[in-house]
This record gives C-alpha cells, sequence and structure tokens, in this order.
C-alpha cells in the first residue's frame, strides 16, 4: 500500500489483497526491514542458490552479491547425478578486506565461497565466472574419489580474494584447472589435501 498503487485499477489491488493470507497487500514496515537485512551483514549466511538433489544444471549470466555460498551445491552423493555447469557468472562476496585466515575460527574450508560443491558424483563444469571480494572462489569438497569426477575449471577471474580463490578438498580424479587468474588475493590454491591416487588419469593444474 504506498502511492505506487495509484494508477492501478482498485479492482486489481483490491483483489490481491483478498487472495494474500493475510487479507491485505503489503506495507513499507513489512518490506523495508527485510531489505535492510539483505543489504546488511546480517545476511551473511544466506545463499544465493540451493542445489540439493539435483542433475544436468545450468546456471550463467547471473549477478551474485553477499551472502555466504553464491551457489551452494549438495547432492547427498547419488550416482544418478551428472553434470553442472556454472558459466558466464558475475559472483562479488563484498567481504571487507580486513580480514584475516584466524577468522576462520578452525573451520576446514573458507567462510564463505563463491562457489561450494560437496557430495556431487557428476562432473562439475565451471568456466568464464568473475569472483570478486570472496573468502574463497571455487570449493569442490570431496569425501570419496567419485565426487567431481572429470570436472574441468577454466578461464575464471578471482580478484580481491580474502582467503584461498581456488580449494580442492581431499580427493581429485580425472580433473582439469586451467587458464585460471587469480590477482590481487592473500592466497591462491589449496591442495588440502588433493588425493589422486584413484584417478584414471592424472589430474592438472596448469596455465594459471
Amino acid at each position: 500500500d504506498t502511492k505506487f498503487l495509484d494508477n492501478i485499477n482498485e479492482k486489481f489491488v483490491e483483489l490481491n489483497a483478498y487472495n494474500h493470507p493475510l487479507k491485505r497487500n503489503a506495507t513499507v514496515d513489512d518490506i523495508a526491514p527485510i531489505i535492510k537485512m539483505l543489504i546488511s551483514k546480517e545476511s551473511d549466511y544466506i545463499n544465493g542458490i540451493n542445489i540439493y538433489d539435483q542433475s544436468n544444471i545450468i546456471i550463467k549470466n547471473c549477478n551474485f552479491y553477499g551472502g555466504h555460498n553464491a551457489i551452494n551445491v549438495n547432492n547427498i552423493d547419488k550416482l544418478s547425478h551428472s553434470n553442472l555447469i556454472f558459466k558466464d557468472n558475475y559472483i562479488d562476496g563484498k567481504q571487507n578486506y580486513n580480514w584475516w585466515a584466524g577468522d576462520m575460527k578452525e573451520e576446514a574450508t573458507e567462510e564463505t565461497t563463491g562457489i561450494f560443491v560437496q557430495d556431487h558424483m557428476g562432473s562439475v563444469f565451471i568456466y568464464n565466472n568473475t569472483f570478486n571480494n570472496w573468502h574463497g572462489g571455487i570449493t569442490l569438497y570431496t569425501d570419496s574419489s567419485a565426487e567431481c569426477n572429470g570436472s574441468e575449471i577454466y578461464n575464471n577471474q578471482f580478484i580481491n580474494g580474502r582467503g584461498s580463490q581456488i580449494e580442492i578438498e581431499n580427493y581429485c580424479s580425472n580433473s582439469v584447472w586451467h587458464h585460471n587468474l587469480i590477482k590481487d588475493s592473500d592466497m591462491g590454491v589449496s591442495f588440502a589435501p588433493a588425493d589422486a591416487s584413484n584417478s584414471n588419469q592424472p589430474c592438472e593444474f596448469h596455465h594459471n
């Protein structure tokens, strides 16, 4: 209920209110606190997109600003799940430059991450994205050599990162990381560890 409804037919305004569970339209007092929270530090543990138990997903040409993870994947180790493609996105973590590694409070991964993938039994293709002001840029967090098998991460830019911009956690299988640019970041790459002993082909990290 604002002046912006003045040019809308009264019956449409009344119908919208009638169809709402509260039988009224939203007011400024309803909306303003939500917007204030979303643009504040209080939104830090909100993810941009949650992918849970899904397959064959493409996310492209999107802009993400702030939050905990821009793209958060948990595919619960289902064998039927296949390719994920994330390309041509701008992902800005809006993190404070005065952050230090000790702030992770003994966590195994970065506090915030642009793209975080775990328990995914298929491949992940991440390319042509720009990451700015994140603690971590891309993390493939695996607990078996079958996860994220055959992934390729390339042509991404990481700028003003506060932590490890590329993190390969635990296992790496038949994957290639190449032609990525990391600029003005506190840390570049973390192999923490990256066990490739069960990989049919060597995992490659080149031309970055």
